[in-house]
Protein backbone atom coordinates (compact mmCIF):
# COMPACT_ATOMS: atom_id res chain seq x y z
CA UNK A 1 0.00 0.00 0.00
CA UNK A 2 2.56 2.50 0.80
CA UNK A 3 4.41 1.63 -2.43
CA UNK A 4 1.06 2.21 -4.14
CA UNK A 5 0.64 6.16 -2.87
CA UNK A 6 3.28 6.96 -6.01
CA UNK A 7 0.18 6.68 -7.79
CA UNK A 8 -2.06 8.69 -5.69
CA UNK A 9 0.48 11.60 -5.88
CA UNK A 10 0.33 10.74 -10.23
CA UNK A 11 -2.70 11.04 -10.61
CA UNK A 12 -2.98 14.10 -8.15
CA UNK A 13 -0.19 15.96 -10.38
CA UNK A 14 -1.46 15.16 -13.65
CA UNK A 15 -4.93 16.18 -13.30
CA UNK A 16 -3.64 19.54 -11.64
CA UNK A 17 -0.94 20.36 -13.56
CA UNK A 18 -3.79 19.77 -16.75
CA UNK A 19 -6.36 21.92 -15.40
CA UNK A 20 -4.20 24.73 -14.35
CA UNK A 21 -2.66 25.33 -17.50
CA UNK A 22 -4.92 27.87 -19.04
CA UNK A 23 -5.21 29.82 -15.86
CA UNK A 24 -1.24 29.93 -16.27
CA UNK A 25 -1.16 30.97 -20.17
CA UNK A 26 -3.63 33.71 -19.49
CA UNK A 27 -1.56 34.86 -16.37
CA UNK A 28 1.32 34.70 -18.30
CA UNK A 29 0.89 35.55 -21.71
CA UNK A 30 1.76 32.42 -23.21
CA UNK A 31 1.20 30.48 -26.76
CA UNK A 32 -0.54 27.52 -26.79
CA UNK A 33 2.42 25.26 -27.35
CA UNK A 34 4.56 26.60 -24.64
CA UNK A 35 1.29 26.19 -22.49
CA UNK A 36 0.98 22.49 -23.30
CA UNK A 37 4.71 21.72 -23.22
CA UNK A 38 3.94 22.45 -19.62
CA UNK A 39 1.97 19.76 -19.19
CA UNK A 40 3.28 17.23 -21.84
CA UNK A 41 6.92 18.02 -20.51
CA UNK A 42 5.79 15.61 -17.16
CA UNK A 43 5.99 12.77 -19.41
CA UNK A 44 9.00 13.25 -21.18
CA UNK A 45 10.69 13.08 -17.09
CA UNK A 46 8.63 10.22 -16.71
CA UNK A 47 10.08 8.78 -19.74
CA UNK A 48 13.74 9.45 -18.09
CA UNK A 49 12.73 8.91 -14.46
CA UNK A 50 11.50 5.66 -15.69
CA UNK A 51 15.51 4.50 -17.20
CA UNK A 52 16.62 5.58 -13.79
CA UNK A 53 14.28 3.46 -11.88
CA UNK A 54 15.55 0.10 -12.59
CA UNK A 55 18.94 0.73 -12.25
CA UNK A 56 18.12 2.65 -8.98
CA UNK A 57 15.93 -0.29 -7.59
CA UNK A 58 18.18 -3.14 -8.69
CA UNK A 59 21.58 -1.02 -6.70
CA UNK A 60 19.72 0.30 -3.67
CA UNK A 61 16.54 -1.95 -3.22
CA UNK A 62 12.92 -1.01 -4.42
CA UNK A 63 11.81 1.47 -1.52
CA UNK A 64 14.78 4.27 -2.12
CA UNK A 65 13.39 4.99 -5.71
CA UNK A 66 9.38 4.77 -3.73
CA UNK A 67 11.15 7.45 -1.20
CA UNK A 68 13.23 9.02 -3.39
CA UNK A 69 10.37 9.64 -6.06
CA UNK A 70 7.99 10.94 -3.33
CA UNK A 71 10.73 13.26 -1.86
CA UNK A 72 10.97 14.46 -5.79
CA UNK A 73 7.19 14.94 -6.55
CA UNK A 74 6.75 16.95 -2.90
CA UNK A 75 10.08 19.13 -3.42
CA UNK A 76 9.23 20.01 -7.34
CA UNK A 77 5.42 20.68 -7.01
CA UNK A 78 6.35 23.21 -4.16
CA UNK A 79 9.17 24.46 -6.49
CA UNK A 80 6.24 24.66 -9.57
CA UNK A 81 4.04 26.73 -7.11
CA UNK A 82 6.58 29.27 -6.72
CA UNK A 83 8.25 29.15 -10.28
CA UNK A 84 8.39 32.85 -11.09
CA UNK A 85 8.02 32.06 -15.33
CA UNK A 86 7.61 29.58 -17.94
CA UNK A 87 11.35 28.23 -17.83
CA UNK A 88 11.60 28.10 -13.90
CA UNK A 89 8.18 25.96 -14.49
CA UNK A 90 9.13 23.76 -17.13
CA UNK A 91 11.97 22.45 -15.11
CA UNK A 92 10.02 21.90 -12.50
CA UNK A 93 6.94 19.97 -13.97
CA UNK A 94 9.97 17.76 -15.80
CA UNK A 95 11.48 17.24 -12.31
CA UNK A 96 7.87 16.20 -10.73
CA UNK A 97 7.11 13.51 -14.31
CA UNK A 98 10.88 12.26 -13.70
CA UNK A 99 10.07 11.49 -9.69
CA UNK A 100 6.80 9.29 -10.95
CA UNK A 101 9.36 7.50 -13.86
CA UNK A 102 11.65 7.03 -10.45
CA UNK A 103 8.70 5.78 -8.27
CA UNK A 104 6.10 3.89 -10.34
CA UNK A 105 8.69 0.93 -11.80
CA UNK A 106 10.05 0.66 -8.13
CA UNK A 107 6.49 -0.13 -7.09
CA UNK A 108 5.24 -2.24 -9.69
CA UNK A 109 8.41 -4.24 -8.71
CA UNK A 110 7.63 -4.21 -5.67
CA UNK A 111 3.89 -5.59 -4.80
CA UNK A 112 4.55 -8.25 -7.44
CA UNK A 113 7.97 -9.59 -5.89
CA UNK A 114 6.48 -9.44 -2.46
CA UNK A 115 2.46 -10.40 -2.88
CA UNK A 116 1.66 -13.90 -3.11
CA UNK A 117 1.25 -15.35 -7.01
CA UNK A 118 -2.37 -15.69 -6.62
CA UNK A 119 -2.87 -12.48 -5.42
CA UNK A 120 -0.74 -10.31 -7.59
CA UNK A 121 -3.50 -9.23 -9.76
CA UNK A 122 -5.58 -8.15 -7.14
CA UNK A 123 -3.05 -6.17 -5.73
CA UNK A 124 -1.65 -4.54 -8.70
CA UNK A 125 -5.58 -3.33 -9.67
CA UNK A 126 -5.64 -1.86 -6.13
CA UNK A 127 -2.41 0.09 -6.95
CA UNK A 128 -3.69 1.11 -10.25
CA UNK A 129 -6.84 2.12 -8.64
CA UNK A 130 -4.82 4.61 -6.76
CA UNK A 131 -4.31 6.79 -9.74
CA UNK A 132 -8.05 7.58 -9.83
CA UNK A 133 -8.30 8.46 -6.19
CA UNK A 134 -5.41 10.82 -6.45
CA UNK A 135 -6.98 12.48 -10.09
CA UNK A 136 -10.37 12.62 -7.03
CA UNK A 137 -8.31 14.66 -4.41
CA UNK A 138 -7.44 16.96 -7.22
CA UNK A 139 -10.40 17.59 -8.53
CA UNK A 140 -11.95 18.44 -4.96
CA UNK A 141 -9.29 20.68 -4.45
CA UNK A 142 -9.93 21.84 -8.39
CA UNK A 143 -13.23 22.17 -6.84
CA UNK A 144 -13.22 24.03 -3.90
CA UNK A 145 -10.99 26.68 -5.41
CA UNK A 146 -13.13 27.46 -8.33
CA UNK A 147 -15.73 25.19 -9.96
CA UNK A 148 -15.48 27.32 -13.30
CA UNK A 149 -11.61 26.12 -13.57
CA UNK A 150 -11.76 30.03 -15.06
CA UNK A 151 -10.17 31.90 -11.84
CA UNK A 152 -8.38 28.82 -10.00
CA UNK A 153 -5.38 30.39 -7.67
CA UNK A 154 -3.00 27.80 -9.33
CA UNK A 155 -0.35 27.98 -7.13
CA UNK A 156 -2.23 27.07 -4.11
CA UNK A 157 -3.50 24.69 -5.62
CA UNK A 158 -0.49 23.07 -6.66
CA UNK A 159 0.70 23.27 -3.26
CA UNK A 160 -2.57 21.39 -1.98
CA UNK A 161 -1.37 18.54 -4.43
CA UNK A 162 1.61 18.27 -2.67
CA UNK A 163 0.05 17.53 0.85
CA UNK A 164 -0.22 13.54 -0.39
CA UNK A 165 3.39 13.30 -0.98
CA UNK A 166 4.48 14.65 2.13
CA UNK A 167 2.29 12.26 3.99
CA UNK A 168 3.17 9.29 1.67
CA UNK A 169 6.55 10.10 2.38
CA UNK A 170 6.63 10.46 6.12
CA UNK A 171 4.68 6.93 6.21
CA UNK A 172 6.95 5.51 3.53
CA UNK A 173 10.15 5.98 4.78
CA UNK A 174 10.61 4.14 7.98
CA UNK A 175 7.77 1.43 6.96
CA UNK A 176 8.68 0.06 3.33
Amino acid sequence: LLASCVFFADGAEVLLISSVADVVEREWHLNHVKSGSIVSVVFVGVLLGSFLSGLLGDIYGRRVPVCLSLSMVLMCSVLSATASGYWSLLIYRFMVGAGFGIGVPAANAMFTEISPTNSRTAFAALSQSLFAVGELYSAFLLWMDDPTLINLQWRRVIMQGAIPSIIFFLAAYPLL
